[in-house]
């Protein structure tokens, strides 16, 4: 369980960090193109094409405090 918030991004910044960071087989079109990034995160399915999916969840006291105190700059992530 738990949260992770290290690509609660808009897609454009999504690409630019998988473009940047160690893991150079996802340095592909496939998971760059910021379109399919965006195709990805409205279909709430996994950008690296894991068996995962997601969710928008309501906030609530579990989520880290600059979270809660920051709603607005998430708002298209959160209910």
């Amino acid at each position: 369980g738990g949260w992770h918030f290290s690509f609660l991004k808009k897609p454009k910044e999504i690409s630019k960090k998988i473009k940047s960071f160690a893991h150079q087989e996802f340095n592909s079109e496939e998971f760059t193109s910021i379109s399919n990034i965006q195709n990805k995160i409205l279909n709430m399915s996994d950008i690296f094409g894991r068996n995962y999916s997601y969710q928008k969840v309501a906030l609530d006291n579990s989520f880290p405090r600059y979270i809660l105190e920051n709603k607005e700059k998430y708002s298209e992530w959160i209910l």
